[in-house]
């Protein structure tokens, strides 16, 4: 066995040794003053890590109360907050990167961020001196400041973060590929970030969320909620309104919820805990973990397990069992579930049965305490 080992890494050692003969490989790990050649590869048309050519400045123009901020960019990140100003005040970075100097900075020199105003508002988008050199790998835009606490605000930004705080709505949010973090909104506000996480905190008005692959986090919002996401970690908590989640191969947490709350999940596991108003939960292929739900209860599941805990009894209880178990913890042990074939059913009123809890599932398990 040894001598075939020894005899595999002679093979590798010699074809390395024709290889590096031919293609000079060897050299590829000292630092080259000059680009090099691989089989006609080119090293000066690897994509820069560092700009070639920078240019900073900044914007100012008026908006009045009410009127709207609409920023289009590209890749960069944007972080703006309002303050008790009549005044749009932006500072900007553009950098742009190519393996010639020369030709980043002629192309940089037409470049300009400019602020348009517009019917209902200002318009902020880079003027272009044209069509890009195919030298030129990419632009980036980075833009910070302020901007009156009272305008709303319509964001397209393809890659970056995203931090906006106190804001007016009803505002729209998009970023493609990055983080979006937006606090402090009078109105209402639509978060879009398909491939990034989300993260937003006092919100006054009604919210829409969606975005996956990333987290979802939703805290203190006072009207209603809908977050549908997927591939995604969601929190949400502190909602004075009803609550609405739609999501697949994730795991959802919610609480504190005042209204209502409908979720539809898959491949997923969902937890809610202290919710006021009624709860509609439907599962496939999951888990669904309910505790302190002062309304009624509709929940529809299969091939998903089922944990609840109803606190105070005042519940007119029925649960349904298709090929699966049921199981009463605590006060509700001494009950007995009624076996038909494959199906467990349990019909019981504890308290006054004030609020219908109606539990079935086919391929899952139903625990109650």
């Amino acid at each position: 066995m040894n001598r075939r080992i020894a005899l595999y890494v002679l093979i590798a050692l010699t074809v390395l040794g024709f290889t590096d003969v031919k293609y000079g490989w060897s050299d590829m790990f000292a630092a080259p003053q000059q680009p090099f050649q691989v089989e006609g590869f080119d090293r000066a048309a690897i994509p820069p890590r560092d700009p070639a050519a920078i240019h900073t400045g900044s914007l100012q123009a008026d908006l009045a109360p009410g009127e709207m901020v609409k920023i289009r960019n590209s890749i960069g990140n944007i972080n703006i907050t309002g303050a008790d100003t009549n005044e749009v005040d932006l500072s900007y970075t553009i950098r742009v990167y190519a393996n010639d100097q020369a030709l980043a900075e002629e192309y940089l020199s037409g470049l300009k961020l400019d602020a348009v105003s517009s019917e209902g508002g200002l318009e902020i988008d880079l003027i272009k001196p044209g069509s890009r050199p195919k030298m030129i790998s990419r632009v980036e835009i980075d833009i910070q400041g302020s901007l009156p606490n009272t305008a709303k605000v319509d964001l397209d930004n393809s890659m970056g973060d995203v931090h906006l705080a106190d804001i007016a709505g009803p505002s729209h949010i998009k970023n493609q590929y990055g983080d979006a973090s937006i606090k402090g909104v009078k109105g209402n506000l639509t978060v879009h970030a398909p491939f990034g996480g989300i993260e937003i905190e006092d919100v006054n008005g009604t919210l829409v969320s969606s975005g996956n692959y990333g987290s979802t986090d939703v805290k203190n919002i006072i009207g209603d909620v809908s977050i549908d996401s997927d591939f995604c970690a969601i929190h949400a908590k502190e909602i004075t309104g009803s609550l609405s989640v739609k999501s697949s191969y994730s795991e959802a947490t919610v609480e504190n919820i005042d209204g209502n709350l409908t979720s539809e999940t898959r491949f997923s596991t969902f937890t809610g805990r202290d919710i006021i108003g009624e709860v509609k939960t439907y599962s496939t292929y999951g888990r669904i973990h309910l505790e302190y739900i002062s309304g009624d209860m509709v929940v529809d599941t299969k091939h998903s397990d089922v944990d609840v805990i109803l606190g105070a009894f005042d519940h007119n209880l029925s649960l349904e069992a298709n090929q699966g178990g049921i199981i009463l913890k605590g006060e509700l042990a001494g009950l007995k579930p009624v076996t038909s074939g494959e199906t467990r059913t349990l019909e019981q009123v504890l308290g006054r049965g004030t609020h219908n809890v109606q539990i079935t599932t086919v391929l899952g398990s139903i625990s109650v305490k």
